[in-house]
């Protein structure tokens, strides 16, 4: 079989998802080939028409991640949680959607970082579908509070309303030990909600882009003295479980981070 791969989304030209998709296939032996197909919110017809068609799976980037849902057949549990899929796979009649952004985020802070999550008080910035999958699995790997900070209150409340441990605000003595930022360059984190009095030297704060590598939010807590890291790690980290979904076979992350860095 040779394996027709793509990533969608808008804008896509900067997505480094085929060089990892291309390494993976290498890697395993399997022949194929990975491309950017520009695809944008309002066109999920489209969306279908390319995984029912062209391609065999795709990797879901922004702004399709809820969109993509609506492709579907079959959901995983994570996915149908959170109404985010960041993978397709079409298989015989079906398409699968599933999201590995909440787990390949989680693997990629404890690999970066020999961070445990239990107990830990996070914030999310943001309420996309890369927040979701992330607030998500942070729940599942029992950190002790997460505060949903975003500009779509809408969004924020139906998140916030599924996890009992998951607020709408900070309290201001609590100290974070994990700020995450998922709104895009172009986009307005609410950083100004975050008092420099509850980060320290040991808050870990992770902006899950990647282009252009130190983003103003990023360099903004990197001179507060956080510890910080962009989104590559996650990246290959999400595409490892994307693709041994897909492949049915283990990938060395090792291998794949070499691709990216």
């Amino acid at each position: 079989m040779k394996w027709r791969l793509g990533v969608v989304g808008s804008p896509i030209s900067h997505s480094l998802s085929p060089q990892l998709h291309e390494a993976g296939l290498r890697i395993l032996g399997l022949e194929g080939t990975s491309e950017r197909v520009e695809v944008a919110r309002d066109e999920t017809d489209r969306l279908r028409n390319l995984i029912e068609g062209d391609f065999d799976a795709l990797s879901v980037t922004m702004p399709l991640k809820h969109v993509a849902s609506a492709v579907c057949g079959n959901l995983h549990p994570s996915a149908a949680r959170t109404g985010s899929v960041n993978s397709l796979l079409r298989k015989g009649d079906v398409t699968y959607g599933r999201s590995t952004d909440g787990d390949g985020f989680v693997n990629s802070v404890m690999h970066d970082f020999d961070f445990s999550l239990a107990s830990k008080n996070v914030a999310v910035l943001g309420s996309g579908g890369a927040a979701s999958a992330i607030v998500d699995a942070l729940v599942r790997h029992n950190v002790g509070s997460i505060a949903l900070l975003a500009r779509n209150e809408g969004a924020v409340r139906g998140v916030v309303e599924k996890y009992p441990n998951v607020l709408t605000e900070i309290d201001a003595t609590t100290h974070l030990d994990l700020v995450v930022n998922t709104v895009p360059v172009s986009g307005e984190a609410k950083s100004g909600l975050l008092s420099p009095e509850i980060l320290d030297e040991t808050t870990i704060c992770v902006d899950i882009g990647y282009e252009p590598r130190t983003t103003p939010w990023l360099h903004g807590m990197r001179a507060l003295g956080c510890r910080s890291a962009n989104g590559l790690s996650m990246l290959a980290h999400q595409a490892q479980l994307q693709m041994q979904w897909w492949f049915n076979e283990s990938l060395p992350i090792e291998d794949l981070l070499g691709v990216i860095e």
